[in-house]
């Protein structure tokens, strides 16, 4: 959880850093078999945004909230991330 303090501190945005470029979701991928498959964006958002909440323990959007960081003794940080919006 630090970590990613820090990370929203020096200026990473998930909503902007955390994609896959274009291509991820265009060019078809395929097994060892030959079936080909498209990652469809659609659900990889939701996945994220699962991800995020469920085991990361984050808002949807990414960000730490702000119980979770004073239950962790990190609420130092919450001055540094406060006026950047950065706390769910």
């Amino acid at each position: 959880m630090f970590e990613r303090c820090y990370s929203l501190r020096e200026g990473y945005q998930p909503s902007r850093d955390n994609k896959l470029p274009d291509r991820a979701f265009d060019l078809p991928i395929t097994d060892k078999y030959g079936k080909k498959y498209v990652l469809d964006r659609g659900w990889f958002d939701k996945a994220l945004k699962k991800y995020y909440v469920e085991m990361l323990k984050l808002t949807e959007e990414g960000l730490p909230p702000r119980e979770l960081l004073t239950e962790l003794g990190l609420n130092f940080t919450i001055p540094a991330l406060e006026p950047m919006n950065a706390i769910g």
